[in-house]
């Protein structure tokens, strides 16, 4: 199991970036690959605050891509 934040944030933000890049959203930031990564980063703080609210920490990094990916279909829909 991933338990610390400062491991959970790294895996959530490998996991949007991941994610978003597979739905093509890394082409077109006005400021760059920095400006998506710094969305990713951003989108994954989050991401681990809400997930730690409700749920326990994820398994491995497949579980926190799923978790991003699920995310966003809501995002997507």
């Amino acid at each position: 199991m991933c338990g610390t934040a400062e491991h959970l944030n790294g895996n959530f933000w490998w996991a949007w970036r991941t994610e978003t890049k597979s739905l093509g959203w890394h082409h077109g930031w006005k400021t760059g690959r920095k400006g998506w990564k710094a969305f990713c980063r951003e989108n994954a703080a989050i991401t681990v605050e809400e997930h730690l609210k409700t749920d326990p920490p994820f398994e491995d990094q497949a579980d926190a891509n799923w978790h991003v990916a699920e995310e966003l279909t809501y995002w997507t829909n």
